[in-house]
């Protein structure tokens, strides 16, 4: 009768000889490799069964990433798609790419790989891609609100693939991207439009490239009816000097001469608000007035 737990030291030694036993019985010519291929091809014979498209994907991503696993690394065969995922984890953020790498967790492309891959890519112009965009909008849907944002970066300069990054137009080191992006009124649809490295950011510069902007996305065929900013000094400015002529107001004549309706001048209310409870926590108190009706 078998013991159904351990009662004595012979029990312990009884396990472990069996375990020996074990281990010296499995077949030393035992392939890893032909038994993961016949894995995958048990994962590739139940694909064309399924219907869901969601199953379908997660099979060809684990059927592949089988055969990655057991294959030397400086033989691996990437799929488009593949290529594709690893291309947007990377944009999405480079660190988090590198720890899935560096910890096995998946087996990805380096990143020296994909630049490699991007290198060798001919960029089309920011026009083409808008276009190609716009093709499945409405006419409702093209009309947008031009947004513009200074994102605040850390002063360095970086040597890559035979370039130098880091650097503005006029050669100094750049502090600043200012960012310019288009927003449906009456749809999802959003798009960054351009980014430009400054080193220092006023008035002048904003409705420069401002200028460029709505220029560019009005020969594509979108219908900007409204700007965006938040309350940053040099966008007050921006407002006050280039839009308003000196005097505030809610709307603004529109660069395009040929067209009669206005801009409307827009400020960010969450950045207001962000403001003002930055101010209240530095300085720790909160005072409430009476108010006169």
């Amino acid at each position: 009768m078998k013991a159904k737990s351990i009662e004595s030291v012979s029990d312990i030694l009884n396990i472990l000889s069996y375990k020996l036993f074990l281990e010296n019985s499995i077949d030393s010519n035992f392939d890893i490799q032909e038994r993961m291929s016949s894995i995958v091809d048990e994962i590739n014979s139940l694909i064309p069964h399924c219907v869901d498209e969601e199953t379908i994907t997660k099979l060809e991503f684990l059927s592949e990433k089988i055969l990655l696993s057991c294959c030397n690394k400086l033989h691996r065969r990437y799929s488009n798609s593949l290529l594709t995922t690893s291309f947007l984890l990377h944009a999405v953020g480079a660190k988090s790419y590198e720890y899935l790498r560096n910890k096995s967790l998946l087996t990805l492309p380096s990143t020296r790989y994909l630049q490699q891959i991007t290198n060798g890519i001919k960029q089309g112009s920011t026009q083409d891609y808008l276009l190609a965009r716009i093709k499945d909008l409405s006419k409702f849907e093209k009309c947008v609100i031009i947004m513009a944002d200074e994102v605040y970066c850390n002063k360095s300069l970086q040597f890559s693939n035979g370039r130098l990054y880091g650097g503005s137009e006029n050669g100094n080191i750049v502090s600043t991207m200012l960012c310019f992006m288009i927003r449906s009124c009456c749809s999802k649809y959003h798009d960054i439009v351009s980014m430009h490295p400054l080193h220092r950011i006023d008035a002048e510069i904003i409705f420069k490239y401002f200028s460029q902007v709505y220029k560019l996305i009005s020969d594509v065929g979108f219908a900007p009816i409204a700007i965006c900013v938040d309350n940053h000094p040099a966008n007050r400015s921006f407002y006050l000097n280039k839009q308003c002529c000196g005097t505030f107001n809610t709307t603004a004549n529109n660069p395009n001469l040929q067209l009669k309706y206005l801009l409307f001048l827009l400020v960010d209310r969450v950045h207001n608000l962000k403001n003002i409870y930055n101010n209240f926590q530095q300085k720790n108190r909160f005072e409430w007035k009476s108010l006169r009706c």
